[in-house]
């Protein structure tokens, strides 16, 4: 509606421009003689533009208004104007104004009389147009004391200010869950209501500068609560004759409040006509900037027909409190049965029960037979607790399973919870065996039953272990077995599994099958033998994340990958840790022919009885072992320990890692059988018992590796130690690297051999230590060597020792640019 204001007021320009001529005739009767004939000129031609800015507490409000004359009578006593008003206040509200008023000069009392006929529409901050009609009056004395009202008469009628959806807590009935979904809204409506103000002459003040104070009251109905009443005060001056400013107080329990506001306006004259005569257009203008008069009857009592309207130019809105405007109950889930919630009292024994929320089943299997019969695909089963513990071991009925234990959210409708008891106990096992799903969330299983696992969940498309505590199972804890082109995808989130009879998780991917899993924040505690343990055989496919969670206390590795006949395993193992494992941390095997790629990142692997990380590969297997950002520390043997043979290639990546406390060598890399072993070691920190880094490559086997940038204490020997023998081959970059032994010299040096016909191509710059080199039945070799920074006394370089019986003519090229 606001955008209307610039049309409206020009249409009201050009109206007063049209009507404006013949007002004021030619021949001035008697009677008016004595009025102000220049008065009544620019009465007839002018309109008044005002700018009135207010700024408060609770708001603030930019008036744009716009007075009007439209016919003026020969005497000068009788004026028709009409007003419009653009208002727009903060919080997104705007509103226009618009309409007629007349004026009366009363020459008995000389005193103005006016009364106006307004129309409001207001867009308020829900976008509602809300609309109103104002009808109002203006007295202005000759003593200063002015009178002004107005009645505002809103339409009636609700408006929607907003509506949203409330959901009650769920509830059951049958086999169906509910939950009540009320419909709620607020409405608005404008307020009805009057206001009455008194003006007058401060005289102290008005000695020094025109000032006007005024005091009123206002009172509004309300359309969903209260009416409200309130007082009001103000003082204005005016320092120019279109120019004022001042403040105004409201007070009332309801709507404004204490409330200040600060008001400052500008109102100048302006005729349509002046755009052409611009000396004359200023001449206007510059009258807002007169010095006002001081007397009411210096201007003539006449001059009141052109005063400013004062009435409120927007509809007071009031917003209703929340109502229901409807209800009803939502279907949840509508193939639920109900075993044992604990609202009636349901005996041990064979299953009984019909399986709705008010006669429930008292055994889990009855629970789950009793959904495939009457949903054909499995249905949610909802077991409650309440100390209930439930002896048995339970099998599928040939048809997806969910089984939701208490207090979990209920699948499918944005984490919502059904209030049906507390965690269910199962002292047995539960096993789902080739169905299309299995769901297994908010348990404790326990019991150990002879010959079953915790959960066993064999040949199932799409698997979901939440929230679960498996303890003292005979077997695994948590077992997935896929064979025969099986396709599974699984979720597996915050389980506990603790003492484990064989292993807490245990994997086996066969046949053709595919898994792909996610195991987030889960914790494999005591278990016998290994914590996390993956076989992939015979075409298998598996792409696993483990994430999160802790492996504490394994009798075996704390998480083993084994791949063999042309399997393929890609592994991720994250944010997490593996403690106190009686053989290796983390391990990995593959043969025949077998693809692995397995990445430690950001774990900590402590206390291992052997090595932290440990890769074997064979048989034409290929691997890709990363091992990033993760503490390896106090671990028996290696760091981190590769062996290679039989034609396998590996390819590795280890960056970023501290290593700590090890047994035996920080990081070892063995090859021999005609393996190769390819990669960069970088930017390391490691300290071990007797050597830094160990690299052994014999017969026929190829390494082509950088070492950069790592900082290596050897407690023993040396800190580096390479190996090159029986016609094995080595490429090796090794640059920036901070070396240092406690062992005595020449021990505490980087020592490389080459013996048997061992061919090695060597770069070695820019380290913190010497490097000895001792080459005896070589093949062809060539070296670089820059000064190192040199430290612990050594000068660097290198130190040859050859055995004098073998003609040695290195040659060839290095395999790694060289940096200078």
């Amino acid at each position: 509606m606001y955008r209307l204001f610039p049309t409206l007021l020009g249409s009201a320009i050009l109206a007063s421009s049209l009507v404006g001529a013949p007002i004021i005739d030619d021949e001035v009767p008697v009677a008016v003689a004595s009025v102000d004939r220049a008065w009544m000129d620019e009465t007839s031609r002018l309109l008044t533009l005002t700018e009135t800015f207010r700024v408060g507490r609770e708001r603030v409000q930019n008036d744009v208004s716009a007075f009007v004359p439209l016919t003026l009578s020969d005497d000068g006593d009788q004026l028709l104007f009409t007003r419009f008003v653009q208002n727009i206040r903060d919080g997104g509200e705007a509103s226009f104004s618009g309409g007629l008023g007349a004026r009366f000069y009363l020459s008995d009392y000389d005193a103005v009389f006016g009364f106006h006929l307004l129309c409001d529409t207001t867009e308020s901050i829900y976008e509602n147009d809300l609309s109103q009609i104002g009808l109002g009056f203006d007295l202005f004395t000759p003593s200063g004391i002015d009178l002004h009202g107005n009645v505002y008469l809103a339409e009636s009628g609700d408006h929607l200010a907003r509506e949203w959806v409330d959901y009650a807590d769920l509830f059951a009935a049958g086999h169906t869950i509910f939950q009540t979904r009320n419909l709620l809204g607020q409405f608005e409506r404008g307020r009805g209501g009057a206001d009455l103000k008194v003006a007058f002459d401060v005289p102290v003040l008005n000695e020094l500068l025109p000032a006007r104070g005024h005091v009123g009251a206002y009172h509004f109905e309300g359309n969903y609560g209260d009416d409200f009443t309130g007082a009001m005060a103000g003082l204005m001056l005016q320092p120019f004759e279109g120019v004022s400013f001042g403040a105004e107080y409201y007070a009332d329990d309801d709507f404004f409040g204490d409330n200040w506001v600060f008001v400052a306006g500008v109102s100048a004259p302006f005729e349509i006509g002046d755009l052409f005569r611009p000396r004359k257009l200023v001449e206007n203008i510059g009258r807002t900037f007169r010095a006002p008069s001081r007397d009411r009857r210096g201007g003539g009592m006449r001059s009141f027909m052109t005063a400013p309207v004062d009435r409120r130019d927007w509809v007071l809105p009031e917003v209703s409190s929340p109502i229901l405007t409807k209800t009803d109950a939502v279907v949840v889930m509508d193939e639920v049965v109900f075993v044992n919630h604990g609202l009636v009292g349901v005996p041990d024994g064979s299953a009984t029960g019909r399986g709705t929320f008010e006669d429930p089943l008292n055994t889990i299997q009855g629970g789950v037979n009793r959904a495939a019969r009457r949903f054909g695909h499995g249905g949610t089963v909802l077991v409650g607790g309440n100390g209930r513990v439930y002896s048995e071991t339970i099998f599928d009925a040939g048809r997806s399973v969910d089984l939701r234990g208490g207090q979990v959210p209920i699948r499918g409708f944005e984490g919502e919870r059904f209030s049906y008891g507390r965690r269910p106990i199962i002292n047995g096992a539960v096993v789902a065996d080739d169905i299309p799903e299995f769901s297994l969330t908010g348990f404790t299983i326990g019991g150990g039953v002879a010959g079953f696992d915790g959960v066993l969940a064999a040949d199932v498309s799409r698997v979901d272990i939440s929230r679960n505590t498996i303890l003292d199972a005979d077997q695994d804890g948590i077992d997935f077995e896929l064979s025969g082109t099986t396709m599974m995808t699984a979720t597996v989130f915050r389980n506990r599994v603790v003492r484990a009879g064989d292993d807490a998780f245990d994997i086996d991917v066969y046949d053709s099958s595919r898994l792909t899993a996610v195991f987030r924040d889960n914790d494999a505690i005591g278990s016998s033998d290994t914590g996390i343990n993956i076989d992939t055989d015979d075409r298998g496919i598996l792409d696993l994340t483990w994430n999160g969670g802790r492996v504490f206390g394994s009798g075996g590795d704390g998480f083993f990958l084994g791949s063999a006949d042309l399997s393929r395993a890609t592994v991720v193992f994250e944010n997490s840790s593996i403690r106190n494992s009686a053989i290796d941390g983390f391990s990995v095997f593959a043969d025949d022919d077998a693809r692995v790629d397995a990445t430690v990142r950001g774990a900590t692997i402590v206390n291992a009885g052997f090595d932290a990380v440990y890769l074997e590969s064979y048989g034409r297997s290929k691997s890709n072992l990363t091992v990033q950002n993760s503490i390896l520390r106090s671990n028996a043997d290696d760091g981190i320990d590769v062996e290679t043979g039989e034609d396998a290639d590996v390819s590795v990546l280890f960056e970023g890692n501290r290593i700590g406390g090890s047994g035996f060598v920080a990081i070892e890399i063995e090859a021999q059988h005609d393996a190769s072993v390819t990669g960069i070691v970088r930017d390391n920190t490691a300290t071990s018992t007797f050597a830094g880094f160990g690299l052994f490559f014999e017969d026929d086997a190829f390494g082509r590796l950088r070492i950069l940038e790592n900082d290596i204490m050897a407690g023993g020997i040396n800190p580096l130690l390479i190996e090159v023998v029986d016609t094995a081959a080595g490429v090796f970059q090794i640059a920036n690297n901070r070396f240092a032994s406690a062992g005595p010299a020449p021990a505490n040096h980087v020592n490389v051999i080459s013996d048997n016909n061992g061919v090695l191509d060597l770069q070695f710059y820019g380290n913190t230590s010497s490097v000895d080199v001792d080459l005896d039945e070589f093949g062809a070799s060539v070296f670089q060597f820059e000064n190192p920074r040199g430290s612990n006394g050594f000068s660097g370089g290198a130190v040859f020792t050859i055995d004098p019986g073998i003609d040695t003519v290195p040659f060839g090229s290095f395999g790694f640019p060289d940096p200078r």
